[in-house]
């Protein structure tokens, strides 16, 4: 029955205007009553009647005028009291007014009554809102109690925000069973009914008196140290740890529980979220055309949400991978079903589809993140790193400036400073010839060296997790192997900013922060995934191209800053364009012909810090057609 009223009055404008009207009945006939002393004259209570109509008039005026009839009860806020308030200072106050100036009135309208009645009105009018919407949260919260028990850590705004959610849909099988705060000021508060038990060193005590069953994170301000500290201490328990992640905030979107998400590796990294200058990046791509290469890539599809949500005409993702296509095209036209996105199956290195491709769709901005990356794979198969990351390079380039492109920003790699393995070598080589293309004026041809990237498919975090859900060993090429890294987000957040802020010719690297020991990494990703699990390490030895610490050996005095304080530049001044070209070209030819220590020898011309290991065998093979 309770119900059945609730949508009626929900769906029912009119009803809401009688309740109304009700409660001025009510209030005036009250506020006379308390005038003589709880008593109601037949006689003054007769002139009342006479006068209700008016008085209810006036009030409904007034609450039509400030949009009273125009909400729905069941999202009544603060906004609608302060209207309703509003309503009621204003129809207190005609009231009072027409009492005192109009003759005789007094006789019908005692002056106290005048000013009580609406005060009255005005209660009654706010209770009856405030019931309805409590037996609404009172319904929807009817699962109490059952679901996994949660544990929050933060009663902050996000964190009661979370609660809220969880208590309206008990559907989503969680309960907020308590919080916890470092903040003495919130210790014994109740929010949203649920208790501030202690701060983040009661957590082990908590989990255990009050048997939970997972533990949230709901501080999206949290990072770095703190993180790690708080995370340290949950691990002490056996209860999973998730985490409300920062962009939350950084995206706008609304927080609930479906924002919380497991714990990842990259979480306890310590780096701050990237800020890109929303308004500069907005008014370059707004109405413009985006390719990215490598579209369905780890990389490659999460630049397309972050492009996406900027207002592009249009978004082309090209890869030569179909599966992959197929599924970042469905997340995308799902995240964003009004943007149009062009999905285009091409290999990078087929120089007339290529050219088709640029020709046809005329694109204002190319992200190149198409590349051979993997360090020891590309130590066994040089002349395929050689085509994809040196001759994909230079068709897209070329591409580019002959059809117009505004702006082309180019992935590249920390390993291109002083390369010594393949992969790096042919990082190096693409960037300088971007910076001699970048000579001949059109496109603004730009490069940006990254770091490791977390979660992309075969990095580090991914390798280890399905080695650890297996229940290891894990393998570590060297117990004191250290890496930079940056998490997809990041990287791509700042490529972005990077293609705003090129002007040509650079070469860009971020703010890498400090180096991060493999394995403390993989002794955090087993707390995160199986705590109550002792998985063992084995150490495999270095592959081909790799070293123990990666180290960033840039030229300090070539080091220059940008408009943002986390993005750097180069001040590189390359020479000798026609050896270089003449080097490259030699080599392309090479790397077509499948000649592996020629195309070794030849990037060792190219880049004097690689020291190439020749294959012996193709050695002996060119040495017995020579003496032919």
């Amino acid at each position: 029955m309770a119900q059945l009223f609730r949508r009626v009055v929900a769906g029912n404008r009119y009803i809401k205007i009688i309740l109304d009207f009700v409660a001025v009945i009510l209030g005036f006939f009250v506020a006379l009553s308390l005038r003589f002393e709880l008593s109601l004259p037949t006689e003054q209570a007769s002139r009342l009647l006479l006068c209700l109509p008016l008085l209810i008039l006036v009030f409904y005026l007034f609450n039509s005028l400030m949009g009273i009839y125009a909400g729905r009860w069941k999202y009544a806020s603060f906004d609608e009291l302060l209207n309703l308030s509003s309503a009621g200072s204003l129809s207190t106050v005609s009231i009072f007014l027409g009492t005192l100036l109009i003759p005789r009135a007094r006789s019908y309208l005692p002056i106290s009554v005048s000013v009580i009645g609406p005060i009255i009105s005005l209660f009654v009018m706010g209770f009856i809102r405030l019931q309805y919407r409590l037996f609404g949260e009172l319904r929807l919260r009817g699962g109490e109690g059952k679901g996994k028990k949660v544990l929050l850590v933060g009663a902050g705004e996000a964190g009661e925000m979370v609660a809220r959610d969880m208590l309206r849909h008990p559907e989503y099988g969680y309960y907020p069973e308590a919080f916890v705060d470092d903040d003495p000021a919130k210790r014994n508060l109740i929010l949203q009914g649920v208790p501030v038990m202690g701060n983040r060193k009661d957590i082990p005590t908590l989990v255990l008196s009050l048997d939970i069953d997972e533990i949230f994170i709901t501080v999206p301000s949290l990072e770095g140290e703190e993180l790690r500290a708080i995370v340290s201490i949950c691990e002490q328990t056996d209860a999973p740890i998730k985490i409300l992640p920062p962009l939350v905030k950084m995206a706008g979107r609304r927080i609930s529980a479906f924002s919380v998400r497991e714990l990842r590796a990259d979480d306890l990294l310590g780096r701050e979220p990237f800020q890109v200058d929303v308004r500069a990046v907005a008014d370059t791509f707004s109405g413009c055309s985006v390719l990215i290469t490598g579209g369905s890539g780890s990389i490659g599809s999460r630049l397309a949400h972050h492009v996406a949500s900027f207002g592009p005409s249009k978004v082309i993702l090209l890869d030569n991978n179909e599966s992959g296509l197929f599924e970042v095209e469905g997340d995308l036209k799902r995240s964003f079903p009004e943007m149009p996105f062009e999905i285009i199956m091409a290999d990078i290195r087929d120089e007339s589809r290529i050219r088709r491709i640029f020709h046809r769709h005329k694109p204002d901005y190319v992200f190149h993140t198409a590349a051979s990356k993997h360090v020891p794979m590309m130590e066994l198969h040089p002349t395929e790193a050689v085509k994809n990351n040196i001759l994909g390079t230079k068709i897209l380039a070329d591409a580019a400036r002959a059809n117009s492109c505004r702006g082309f920003l180019f992935f590249s790699s920390i390993k291109a400073e002083k390369p010594d393995n393949i992969m790096g070598v042919t990082k190096n080589v693409a960037e300088r010839l971007l910076y001699f293309l970048n000579e001949d004026g059109g496109c603004r041809f730009a490069s940006f060296r990254l770091g490791n990237v977390l979660g992309t498919r075969g990095s580090v975090t991914t390798v280890f997790e399905k080695l650890i859900r297996k229940g290891g060993p894990i393998t570590l090429t060297h117990p004191d192997a250290s890496r930079y890294f940056l998490t997809i987000d990041e990287a791509s957040l700042m490529v972005i900013q990077a293609c705003v802020m090129a002007r040509g010719g650079e070469i860009f690297f971020p703010d890498m922060g400090k180096p991060v020991k493999i394995k403390d990494l993989a002794e955090s990703m087993i707390g995160i995934l199986r705590p109550e699990q002792d998985i063992e390490f084995v150490i495999t030895g270095l592959r081909p191209g790799e070293r123990i610490q990666e180290e960033l050996l840039l030229p300090v005095d070539l080091v220059k800053p940008t408009e943002h304080q986390r993005i750097f530049r180069l001040d590189y001044h390359f020479k000798d364009r026609e050896e270089f070209n003449r080097v490259v070209s030699s080599l392309l030819d090479a790397a077509m012909n499948n000649e592996e220590n020629e195309v070794k020898r030849l990037l060792a011309q190219l880049a004097p810090h690689y020291k190439p290991r020749l294959n012996m065998e193709e050695a002996e093979e060119e040495r017995e057609t020579h003496q032919a």
